[in-house]
């Protein structure tokens, strides 16, 4: 990594203090341990406990799957920090699409956010909401499942959820970084005590040390089976981008955003690393592709009822976290687009009194509990796909800068040979699940989504033409 001398007007916007961002808008009050809070905590979420079922399916063998996790990690992990190059020379918040619209064009900044504000988000944040209110009601209630009569109960708690989390996101700033960073906390005791209880069950003699001793056992050997264990694994990893959504907001971004990348995507790698060596310690392979409340299951085979209690609180805490995060996040993409010209307008405005998207929190809030009440999970390789689409998009935007925008101030600048790979595993990301049958039609599903952007951002741009021609 590089580090371009100071641009003292740059870092005169950044310094914290009541200046508003370079928009004009916002004002910076994210901090260190605010922005590794909230990349932690947007990142650790339900994906931990529901992508071990499918990566292990796809991959075949332990040893196979805890290596796509590793490297569904350090891809991530690069990919975040390659991002603060993006996000410290365009001080901006609004991720992919703002460095999409630079680069290429209204058209392809359009369908970037569309894709990730109005479909991957929302599903996502919905999966959080969705889990957390079926662990709670199942909590609460002594259930072991939720049975169908149960539903409409469940999903009431949702929709309460994701109400509460924006009314949080809407008031303050600070009290949702706070929070997301107790949630991180949290999480990291949930995870933790994923961990002891990999190791009781060792010091009992009761693991499955054929998970290690036969590692490769049973490993795949199609390489789109491979494609598709990636893309369960990068729902659990999903968010890494988080800060560059919030730019504007974070306090002196040239040092803030890349000490939060590698310190929160490091120990997303390594508790997730640590949880999977803990499942498998537990469950066989087979166990663990059948299972459908895996972190439960590993918490009552150690500690039973305490376990299955302690994990039920920290899934709560995963969730709420995911959930809060995934919605704070959410309403900067929406505003930032809307403030682009992209979206309706309306969705732009920030409330003088809370200093917030107050308009864009409520439209994400309203997404999310759109997709709360329908199935998503057999949505993943569907929204994934398409995902890593943008990224790709996103990488091809990061090069075309390096080579028409020279002169432009990098306060961070990575080696020229990340975006490249980072670009080329997005692409492959996309194309690779199409050799899968299980996930082939998921992802050609995935593409619809851009046909549907495609005809929005046409009625969009007709309605600007039209009421500019009308003020005329």
């Amino acid at each position: 990594m590089e580090k371009t001398e100071t641009c003292p007007l740059i870092e005169s916007r950044s310094s914290g203090s009541s200046v508003s961002d370079i928009s004009g808008k916002v004002q910076r009050t994210i901090g260190v341990l605010g922005a590794i809070g909230i990349l932690f905590g947007n990142t650790v979420g339900a994906g931990i406990f529901i992508s071990p079922k499918g990566i292990y399916a796809h991959a075949g063998s332990a040893g196979a799957g805890l290596l796509v996790w590793v490297f569904a990690g350090l891809t991530c992990g690069m990919a975040s920090f390659a991002y603060t190059e993006l996000g410290t020379m365009i001080q901006e918040s609004g991720g992919e699409m703002v460095y999409v619209n630079k680069a290429f064009g209204r058209y392809l900044a359009f369908l970037t956010s569309f894709v990730l504000g109005c479909v991957v988000r929302p599903a996502v944040s919905a999966v959080a909401a969705n889990i957390l209110s079926e662990y709670l009601y199942c909590a609460v209630t002594q259930h072991d499942v939720v049975t169908r009569q149960d539903q409409l109960i469940v999903a009431c708690i949702a929709i309460a959820a994701c109400v509460l989390c924006t009314i949080l996101c809407t008031c303050s700033v600070r009290i949702t970084t706070a929070v997301c960073g107790v949630f991180s906390v949290c999480k990291m005791l949930a995870i933790t005590f994923l961990v002891v209880c990999g190791v009781c069950i060792l010091a009992r003699k009761e693991g499955h040390v054929e998970n290690f001793t036969h590692a490769f056992e049973g490993s795949s050997t199609n390489p789109a089976s491979y494609g598709s264990a990636i893309l369960f694994s990068s729902l659990a990893y999903n968010s890494w981008n988080s800060l560059n959504t919030m730019t504007g907001e974070i306090i002196k971004p040239s040092k803030t955003m890349p000490i939060a990348s590698i310190t929160a995507m490091g120990l997303v790698t390594l508790f997730y690393t640590l949880s999977n060596i803990s499942y498998l310690m537990i469950f066989t392979v087979d166990q663990i592709i059948e299972t459908n409340t895996i972190a439960m299951d590993a918490g009552v085979a150690a500690f039973g009822y305490v376990g299955k209690l302690g994990m039920c609180l920290g899934l709560l805490c995963s969730c709420g976290g995911c959930l809060l995060g995934g919605l704070f996040m959410l309403a900067r993409i929406l505003q930032s687009t809307a403030d682009k010209g992209l979206f309706p307008s309306p969705l732009s405005y920030i409330s003088p009194y809370f200093n917030t998207p107050i308009a864009a929190q409520i439209f994400a809030m309203l997404l999310t509990i759109m997709y709360t009440l329908v199935d998503v999970n057999t949505l993943i390789p569907c929204m994934t796909s398409v995902e890593w689409a943008t990224y790709s998009l996103t990488f091809a935007a990061f090069l075309k800068f390096r080579y028409t925008e020279k002169d432009m101030y990098r306060p961070i600048k990575v080696w020229l040979a990340l975006p490249i790979y980072l670009m080329l595993i997005s692409i492959s990301f996309v194309i690779i699940p199409l050799g899968s049958a299980s996930t082939r039609m998921p992802v050609v599903y995935g593409y619809g989504f851009l046909v549907v952007g495609t005809v929005l951002y046409g009625v969009q741009e007709l309605v600007n033409y039209c009421t500019t021609k009308k003020t005329v």
